[in-house]
């Protein structure tokens, strides 16, 4: 018997989750965020209180509300509220300003923005391109000054009676970005049912309990902190320790001060805790389970040294999670991304779509077998949405191959997007960036792989007579683009190599510049720190 409080389609909304939650765990601690906790029946009441205030401010049902927060409760708490009242949430990368975050804004369509008191200058700067952006509710901050402000914390002076919004399953629930390929970052279209059914399969196929507690340091904003983590462990009633970010020195002080006993590590977080010196809590910690993408070289010395279970899995925020590698896979194929779960199809296909047989690389495409069970394209842009799914697939840009016994193995991007210390990258919003610096004529961007993670570079050609100025160029990224798209390394030429109808090559620009980073300018080892 399954230990989902909720598994019908029809009935998965935030809002029926959250109730049937509170009915069964009431008493029961659901959140902890460092000295704050907070059960199941009254996280259900608060949120209750929040949608209650947000519809006193006129925040309909179908109404984008914008949400850009830090890790802690208030994210979570205005994504269920939001859930609650049917409105759309849309989070929001908290590095966003400038032209990325005005796109966000505009793009989304969003009419209100909740903020935390620290971004309030950003919001401002942009505000008189977002006119249409009528409330902002400020956590933690001063409101004197915002039109439309209004503090995060009146929103619960209102009664904790449910709200009287009829929601359904089908409703459109969220807008999660991700990075463009070749335009703009795209909104993905989540439903409430997809938002929770990704949450029930991570729930069963990696053995969540009540008796959990899941540790969250990566941001909210994401796609696996969000549902992989914090939802899937709702949906069995378990508890979500927040961080708010993650930490070398503290991750094994928080893992034993929580006695969390799954958590969840992206990119190189993996190689900086398994570099750092042994400490007690380590020794002791509570530890049964860790997710970690990609799967190091090192995954079972890993096991041994911190006695757990290394799981992983392929998806992506575009589509949904296909592929599961759960805590009882067998240990020879530790470094796939596991089995193709039972809700999905994968082929691995050529460049025109037709199969491949096993064990040979090809892009990866998925397709969804139950009503409900992805998202429902890019919000706001038909063609893009019509180019991903041709042939009745989902065109993932990725590359990889399935083994005799059906496991499933990634081993290159296609698409035009970088992962940098598990942020997505649009090379194409860095390449526009770049371009409004009046000595930069012309830019292309790509992925650098290093060791365990990948790292933006930049190619660029300067206008005519111009000397390149390296830590000019990076003052005029930061300035402008969220930190984690600052390119590390810069490199100068005359032209680009470019096809018979003049569109740059740019897997060869990469591949020249991989071939001997020695060649390339390398702001880390200038000495040139990029601040949060």
């Amino acid at each position: 018997m399954s230990n989902v409080v909720i598994e019908k389609t029809d009935q998965l909304t935030i809002g029926n989750i959250l109730r049937a939650n509170a009915e069964r765990f009431g008493a029961e601690t659901f959140l902890l965020f460092e000295d704050r906790k907070y059960t199941y029946a009254e996280v259900d009441a608060l949120t209750n209180r929040l949608a209650n205030g947000l519809a006193s401010q006129g925040v309909r049902k179908g109404d984008h509300v914008a949400v850009m927060l830090d890790n802690g409760v208030e994210i979570l708490f205005s994504l269920f509220a939001l859930g609650k009242l049917g409105a759309v949430a849309v989070p929001i990368n908290t590095a966003a300003k400038g032209r990325l975050l005005e796109y966000f804004l505009l793009q989304s369509k969003s009419i209100a923005l909740i903020v935390d008191g620290k971004y309030i200058e950003r919001f401002s700067e942009v505000r008189p391109a977002v006119g249409a952006v009528r409330l902002a509710v400020v956590v933690d901050g001063n409101v004197e000054g915002i039109d439309g402000g209004i503090s995060f914390d009146t929103l619960y002076d209102l009664d904790d009676t449910p709200p009287p919004t009829q929601v359904q399953f089908k409703d459109l629930a969220l807008l999660m970005y991700t990075s463009g390929t070749t335009g703009p970052s795209k909104a993905c279209m989540y439903t409430q049912a997809h938002t929770l059914k990704w949450a029930i399969t991570f729930a069963k196929e990696f053995g969540y309990r009540a008796d959990d507690t899941m540790y969250v340091c990566l941001p909210l904003f994401h796609g696996n902190a969000l549902h992989t983590a914090t939802y899937g462990m709702m949906m069995v009633g378990g508890k979500v320790a927040i961080a708010r970010k993650f930490s070398a020195s503290g991750y094994w002080r928080d893992i034993d001060r929580y006695r969390a006993t799954i958590t969840n590590l992206l990119g190189s977080m993996g190689d900086i805790l398994w570099k750092q010196p042994v400490t007690p809590e380590e020794q002791s910690n509570s530890l049964r389970q860790w997710m970690m993408a990609p799967t190091p070289r090192y995954a079972q010395e890993a096991m041994q040294r911190y006695q757990l279970k290394i799981t992983n899995g392929f998806g992506l925020t575009d589509f949904a999670v296909s592929h599961y590698f759960g805590p009882d896979a067998p240990i020879e194929k530790l470094g796939s991304v596991g089995t193709i779960h039972a809700d999905f199809e994968c082929r691995i296909a050529d460049e025109d779509d037709f199969e491949l047989p096993r064990g040979q690389v090809g892009e990866i495409l998925l397709r969804s077998k139950t009503a409900w069970h992805g998202a429902s394209g890019y919000y706001d842009m038909p063609e893009a949405t019509t180019r991903a799914n041709r042939n009745q697939w989902f065109h993932t840009g990725d590359f990889g191959y399935v083994d005799e016994d059906g496991y499933l193995y990634f081993t290159d991007r296609k698409k035009d997007s970088i992962r940098r210390r598990g942020e997505n990258v649009s090379a194409f919003e860095v390449e526009q960036i770049l371009m409004d610096h009046p000595n930069v004529k012309e830019a292309c961007v790509y992925a650098v792989r290093t060791e365990g993670d990948e790292e933006v570079g930049a190619t660029l050609i300067l206008n005519a007579g111009v000397t390149p100025d390296e830590p000019d160029i990076i003052a005029f990224c930061q300035s402008r683009m969220a930190y984690y798209m600052v390119p590390r390394f810069l490199q100068f030429v005359d032209s680009f190599p470019r096809n018979t109808s003049e569109k740059v090559e740019k897997h060869k620009v990469r591949s020249q510049a991989e071939a001997d980073l020695s060649q390339l300018w390398d702001r880390v080892a200038a000495g040139i720190v990029v601040s949060r």
